[in-house]
């Protein structure tokens, strides 16, 4: 992994894949599509596959900030947007938030 290089901003215009942590330590990997997704046991392993998915195409994968925590509802998010606006429901926002410092 040493030669992948991923962006530890928080948003970019052709970012993809949202990687961060929940409350228990699990890494979590969001697809702003919802097309895949995953929990993972370390970061390396969530890098890794997120980096795949998106053709080995770093700059589509962004970390959050340490101190940001993610839930694994937020890895179905997308999909149920993008299910949302098909059906004219309201669309869900993503759940991850700062962890008090």
């Amino acid at each position: 992994m040493d030669d992948i290089q991923v962006s530890d901003e928080s948003h970019t215009i052709s970012q993809r894949f949202t990687i961060g942590h929940d409350a228990d330590g699990r890494w979590l990997v969001c697809d702003c599509l919802g097309l895949v997704g995953g929990v993972f046991v370390d970061r390396a392993s969530a890098i890794r596959f997120a980096v795949t998915e998106s053709g080995r195409h770093p700059e589509a994968v962004a970390c959050l900030p340490d101190q940001s925590v993610l839930e694994v509802a937020d890895i179905f998010s997308a999909r149920k947007q993008r299910r949302g606006r098909r059906s004219f429901a309201l669309g869900t926002s993503s759940t991850w938030h700062q962890r008090a410092g």
